[in-house]
């Protein structure tokens, strides 16, 4: 198994790990187990699942590849990023060291609106991000719009799967579930505008990623928690 997954992806039942070692790793179903996914001597830095299960990576070098069915990478030239979102195995988005936010559609990557740091994209198209000042922004027809998280929040990462189910971990490891306004009259303990904290069964959650049916999370000591 990984030694430590430094971060997570998954949709569906596809979860991917990287691990501190810059290794990928995945998990398999009818094993119960983790394998190790050979990519020569590509050292990946970042990785994304969409829901078709096409996986993209981002390497410690800035460089895009995609994984196909043949169980080979290749190449995805024209940007250089820091980590990326999977939409579907022909759309993918993704930030570079300088915030700049790309997307990538008609097999070419395009420069996309506003800044960001992380930035995720669900099944349906919907988009979300973090910004360096740690607000969570949410893309309309109109732009980019803030969705305000509790007073002394710092938001690190957000994943998004479609455009009712939205989560977000902090910089104190503390998990956060974006409750669609409309369905807030369901909580009692929403701390701030539309945000929930999870308080179990995720303590120390560093960074956080939904499939259909759960949340899954990697802790601040490399431990991943299904539920």
């Amino acid at each position: 198994m990984p030694r430590v997954c430094g971060q997570i992806a998954a949709r569906s039942d596809n979860i991917w790990c990287v691990t501190n070692e810059k290794e990928l790793w995945r998990w398999v179903w009818g094993l119960h187990d983790w394998i190790w996914v050979k990519a020569d001597n590509l050292r990946v830095h970042n990785v994304a699942v969409a829901e078709d299960d096409s996986v993209w990576a981002v390497a410690v070098n800035g460089d895009v590849w995609k994984y196909s069915t043949n169980k080979t990478w290749a190449i995805i030239p024209g940007a250089n990023l820091t980590m990326i979102s999977a939409i579907t195995d022909t759309e993918a988005i993704g930030v570079d060291a300088a915030d700049v936010i790309w997307h990538f559609t008609n097999d070419t990557w395009q420069n996309f609106t506003g800044e960001a740091i992380w930035v995720s994209g669900g099944i349906d198209g919907d988009l979300w991000a973090v910004n360096r000042q740690s607000q969570v922004l949410h893309w309309d027809e109109d732009g980019w719009t803030e969705q305000p998280t509790p007073d002394g929040t710092e938001i690190q990462f957000v994943d998004v799967y479609d455009g009712g189910r939205v989560v977000a971990t902090d910089k104190n490891w503390d998990l956060y579930l974006w409750i669609n306004p409309e369905e807030r009259v369901l909580y009692t303990q929403v701390r701030g505008p539309s945000w929930y904290r999870l308080e179990n069964p995720h303590p120390n959650c560093k960074q956080a990623t939904l499939t259909k049916t759960n949340i899954i999370c990697v802790s601040d000591t490399g431990y991943i928690n299904k539920s």
